[in-house]
């Protein structure tokens, strides 16, 4: 579990950068005929994402009751692994120099200062986009939504109902909530976007909407933490506005045609 952390416009800022990331990277998905997923066209599919995703927590959590203190380092290092190889394989697309160099530069920026925010963001930024492209250009838009929806109602339970995503982020990073910080997950980027660009060959307006409109859910989600000054879940305020907007995008052409 990887989180964007900063003050409010600067977590919108890379949140921003990561939707812009994956649209991108569905994009070029599309045009060379790159599948990330087989079998993305298939509803099963969505059901077995959802599957693992719940599976993968459990294990998380059991792995924090074992280690406490020392998970945060076994995320810290999985995170390095999984920035050099997005990095890579994102500044590729430019050239094989270009690949290698920012990788590096962008790993090692990231060891040797844990605590910048700008390395930081930008790591979750890339991992985040990356792999929300690449997936997302694999899967139909029936499936990227029902995987969405799926984790919407998750998001709520685990912290509304369960709290368990609660004391997952808290373990991972300390300090969440307090001053004029705020967290946000890499999957209430990974979700959105994955319908976000699912959409691209079909209709490409309402792709590039779901996406402005799933920053705009993040402002949102900011203002009600502010209301209600507790942890929330991102995922059904980026969703109640990304879908809806999507929605009307899709079916107002054909009520006024």
């Amino acid at each position: 579990m990887i989180l964007f952390k900063g003050k409010e416009s600067e977590v919108l800022a890379f949140y921003t950068l990561a939707a812009l990331i994956a649209l991108f990277v569905a994009v070029w998905s599309f045009q060379t005929g790159t599948v990330a997923v087989q079998g993305g066209k298939n509803v099963t599919t969505a059901y077995l994402f959802f599957l693992y995703i719940v599976l993968f927590t459990a294990l998380f959590l059991f792995l924090i009751y074992l280690l406490r203190e020392r998970v945060q380092l076994i995320v810290f290092f999985f995170e390095l692994f999984f920035l050099f190889i997005t990095a890579l394989f994102l500044f590729s697309i430019i050239s094989d120099f270009a690949g290698i160099a920012w990788a590096g530069f962008l790993t090692l920026g990231r060891l040797l200062f844990p605590e910048n925010r700008i390395f930081r963001n930008t790591s979750v930024a890339i991992i985040a986009g990356v792999s929300s492209g690449l997936l997302g250009a694999s899967l139909s838009p029936v499936v990227a939504l029902i995987l969405y929806v799926l984790m919407i109602l998750y998001d709520f339970a685990s912290v509304f109902l369960t709290g368990h995503m609660v004391k997952l982020a808290k373990s991972i990073e300390k300090g969440i909530g307090r001053g004029d910080l705020v967290a946000l997950g890499g999957g209430d980027l990974v979700l959105p976007m994955l319908f976000a660009t699912s959409l691209l060959p079909y209709n490409p307006f309402s792709a590039i909407l779901a996406t402005f409109m799933a920053v705009a859910g993040v402002y949102i989600t900011f203002r009600f933490l502010r209301l209600f000054n507790r942890p929330l879940p991102a995922l059904p305020y980026i969703g109640a506005i990304q879908l809806s907007f999507t929605a009307l995008s899709l079916f107002l052409p054909i009520l006024f045609r």
